[in-house]
């Protein structure tokens, strides 16, 4: 929860044009707000409970939308480029 409440302040101090349309704190929820609300960012982690964020995208029919991963973890780097 830290990691999104420090996102949220990044963004509103320094891209004050994104608005910021569903925050959410788990993959299931996340695949239905892209699939309900159509972004056009996401920011994504990796890592999460039930299903991780590349299982997530794959069920995404159409990435129509700039994605940023969010991540700790550098081992999934080159994976996430490849998405």
């Amino acid at each position: 929860m830290h990691s999104i409440a420090s996102l949220q302040i990044q963004l509103k101090q320094n891209c004050p044009y994104i608005h910021i349309i569903a925050i959410c704190n788990d993959a299931e929820a996340g695949l239905k707000a892209i699939k309900t609300l159509k972004p056009d960012l996401v920011f994504l982690d990796v890592e999460m409970p039930k299903m991780n964020g590349f299982q997530l995208l794959d069920k995404v029919k159409n990435i129509d939308f700039k994605l940023i991963f969010t991540t700790a973890y550098s081992q999934y780097a080159l994976k996430a480029f490849k998405y």
